[in-house]
């Protein structure tokens, strides 16, 4: 009897889990009990299937465009993702080169300290340093794209630039800076600048 009701137990344990967990959040309770942060988590960045111009409507306008585009991995609409793109007030990378002053250097950063970023597919890009950083090269490349960009208004030391379609509202005669997305050297965050009007994807950081 007592092994019948601890089988049982475990059953319903086990189905209690997995009303409240997609397959991936229950993998990364198993192997990192303590929640979401620190080295051993796992968050993923996908690049969006649609491409925008610099007049995206700002950050909360680029995280809403990560969340609802078709690449999502969870779907649509589902998870909580943010646009690895900074505009000096909402958003904030770096002041200076690689965050030499510490984590007070950064506003609604999207990548957390000591942690693992995947692809969708579960390919390792690379582990983030205590400011949550990159360091190049990349294990892999964001994604496995050649000859595509995406919006970032950084610049190759991880510092937030002034050069971000006037703060991603303008369409026009501005620039902002860009990535190249299928690389695992600096590029991957700075490969150089564009006009406003044209057109690039964004990277989607899941938190």
């Amino acid at each position: 009897m007592t092994k019948k009701i601890f089988v049982k137990g475990i059953l319903t344990i086990a189905v209690v889990l997995m009303a409240h967990c997609n397959n991936y959040d229950l993998l990364g309770h198993l192997e990192n009990p303590g929640g979401r942060g620190g080295a051993s988590a796992l968050r993923r960045i996908f690049v969006t299937n649609a491409t925008h111009n610099g007049g995206i409507g700002g950050i909360s306008v680029a995280d809403a465009k990560c969340l609802n585009d078709s690449n999502n991995p969870l779907g649509p609409g589902n998870g909580n993702w943010k646009a690895m793109v900074v505009d000096g007030s909402a958003r904030r990378s770096c002041t200076t080169d690689g965050c030499s002053g510490g984590l007070g250097e950064q506003i609604d950063w999207v990548l957390k300290p000591n942690t693992t970023y995947t692809r969708p597919d579960g390919t390792i890009i690379a582990t983030t340093n205590p400011v949550g950083l990159f360091t190049f090269p990349l294990e892999n490349a964001i994604a496995p794209l050649t000859s595509v960009y995406a919006w970032t208004g950084l610049n190759n030391l991880w510092q937030t630039t002034s050069i971000n379609c006037v703060g991603w509202t303008d369409n026009t005669s501005q620039n902002g800076t860009g990535a190249e997305v299928g690389v695992v050297t600096s590029q991957a965050i700075y490969f150089g600048t564009n006009i406003c009007s044209s057109y690039a994807r964004l990277y989607c950081v899941e938190q």
